[in-house]
């Protein structure tokens, strides 16, 4: 079997060149940048946004893109050709999460994202190329993420972190390592097959106390403030002009920091055993 992973420089897709070195597979990385082989994957230069992957990569059994899902739609049709018939995507919670935004960037992007399911389950099926997606929760666990590496940051730089309300809304953090085993899981399920999956880390815990665990990982004693969220909202609004390495963070988090984040994988526990770790940062 013959893999192409596209994202292969991201969190999962770090993760899963490492799984698949165990496998008897044969793996393509691909990467916008030139990268040494770490395991026993070849690599590629191709930059998705202009870049046919398949052009350089050959005849390709999986594909498995663990990168933007817009970014997939353009290239289906090489895939067929390059005779690829099953393909494992990434996807996000936050089709649920930020459908609602008080960001229009952020319902703008979420919109592509939706489409973007839609319309590669629609291609698929008319290329015949067997489907499945997956829709993760807070991915954490190679440090490059904005949401769990965000928080260290803020820690490290500050040692303390605000907090918009109580801090009792509910998240579920899962470890891109459990993301990249579920992806083997599914490689050969047929159950699998044109079917989308919500993956949510093993432990549910409030946001204050996924926090705490954040300043335990960095042995430092808990500092958190409750701030009222018009108040936070005006912080990071302060913050994004004096940093501009915190750019990225916006005032629609506060709103979300408010609400549960719970989604239940049972399905993906009962057809390919999905059995995610507890938060470990």
């Amino acid at each position: 079997m013959k893999l192409l992973i596209t994202g292969a420089t991201g969190q999962i897709g770090s993760f899963l060149l490492r799984r698949l070195s165990n496998e008897e597979v044969k793996s393509v990385a691909a990467s916008r940048h030139p990268q040494s082989s770490r395991f026993d994957e070849r690599w590629i230069v191709c930059d998705l946004l202009n870049d046919d992957p398949f052009a350089k990569a050959g005849e390709v059994d999986v594909w498995v893109h663990a990168g933007s899902l817009t970014l997939i739609l353009p290239w289906l049709e090489s895939a067929e050709c390059a005779g690829v018939k099953r393909l494992i995507a990434f996807s996000s919670t936050s089709v649920f999460t930020k459908i609602d935004s008080s960001s229009g960037a952020e319902r703008k992007l979420i919109g592509s994202i939706r489409e973007a399911e839609y319309a590669t389950a629609k291609s698929c099926k008319r290329l015949d190329i067997s489907w499945t997606i997956f829709r993760p929760t807070l991915i954490y666990g190679k440090g490059t993420d904005q949401n769990i590496s965000f928080i260290m940051s803020m820690i490290r730089n500050f040692g303390f972190f605000p907090v918009a309300g109580d801090g009792f809304a509910l998240r579920q953090p899962v470890h891109a390592d459990d993301l990249a085993q579920a992806v083997l899981g599914v490689l050969k399920k047929e159950k699998t097959f044109d079917r989308a999956y919500n993956l949510s880390g093993g432990e549910t815990l409030a946001y204050r106390d996924m926090v705490e665990r954040i300043f335990a990982s960095l042995n430092k004693k808990p500092r958190i403030f409750c701030i009222n969220p018009f108040l936070y909202k005006c912080v990071i609004t302060m913050i994004r002009k004096i940093l501009p390495r915190y750019a990225f963070v916006k005032t629609s988090m506060v709103d979300r920091m408010s609400r549960d984040m719970v989604f239940e994988h049972l399905d993906a526990k009962k057809d390919f055993d999905y059995s995610p770790r507890n938060f470990q940062p």
